[in-house]
């Protein structure tokens, strides 16, 4: 069956894999009319979750142009399996008590006399907790600095949170709050910024979402500037106020 499908060359490497090495999770490119294996392999194990599998393919799923994606006819055609109890990693919510201290630390951003805050909700989703951490510890070690991120703010519709909440923040949603600073994730220093952005629910009594987050800005550079984006290498684009816009949710 792997050779029908994947071709000699593939159903080769693989075949020449020790059974000690697996489960494998092998990348598989197509391109010239023929299937190629990419050197994204990842050696797992029984330990190895589902929810981590899923970030570990979509971090190989962004390593490809989209742009150059094509739908090809026999492709098309191959059943695909999946398992009915296969989902994305789910985000737990806990609504944090009005008198702890992590209630009124989040509180404090928002401290004026014009608004109101209903509840505030910490999000737990350990397999993005992981990627984060990993991702920052590179950029740390890239730029010789531990302070490359900050608390933001990103406000929006309910229905987006909710995918927001889902699949974190995905790159379909790009430009929906504009593109000032070119294509990205666009989050603001100021919560009042936000708020705007976080247009009321008329369905829950005009409440807004506002999303508080820990956002990896790492090296950042003005939208306007003259340097070659090829020669240094950026994480983020900030007009050296109170926007940052980021291009990857990773």
């Amino acid at each position: 069956m792997l050779l029908e499908h994947v071709g000699p060359q593939v159903t080769a490497m693989v075949a020449e894999i020790p059974f000690d090495n697996y489960p494998q999770l092998i990348g598989l490119l197509f391109e010239q009319n023929q299937i190629n294996a990419t050197k994204v392999i990842y050696n797992l194990n029984d330990s190895t979750s589902t929810d981590e599998i899923y970030m570990r393919l979509l971090n190989i799923r962004e390593r490809f142009n989209c742009s150059m994606e094509i739908f090809h006819d026999e492709i098309q055609n191959f059943p695909i399996f999946f398992s009915e109890s296969w989902s994305p990693p789910a985000s737990q919510f806990q609504i944090l008590d009005k008198q702890t201290d992590e209630f009124r630390n989040v509180a404090s951003y928002f401290n004026d006399d014009h608004h109101r805050i209903i509840h505030v909700e910490r999000i737990e989703n350990q397999a993005w907790g992981k990627i984060y951490e990993e991702e920052k510890e590179k950029i740390d070690k890239r730029i010789c600095s531990s302070q490359t991120d900050r608390i933001l703010f990103h406000g929006c519709l309910r229905t987006a949170s909710e995918e927001i909440l889902q699949r974190g923040f995905d790159k379909k949603i790009v430009g929906i709050h504009g593109t000032d600073y070119g294509d990205g994730f666009y989050f603001s220093t100021n919560p009042m910024r936000s708020h705007m952005y976080a247009l009321p629910d008329l369905s829950r009594w005009g409440e807004r979402t506002i999303f508080v987050c820990h956002v990896i800005v790492g090296k950042t550079c003005h939208p306007y500037s003259t340097i070659e984006p090829d020669k240094i290498e950026y994480d983020s684009i900030t007009d050296g106020s109170e926007i940052y816009v980021v291009s990857s949710n990773r």
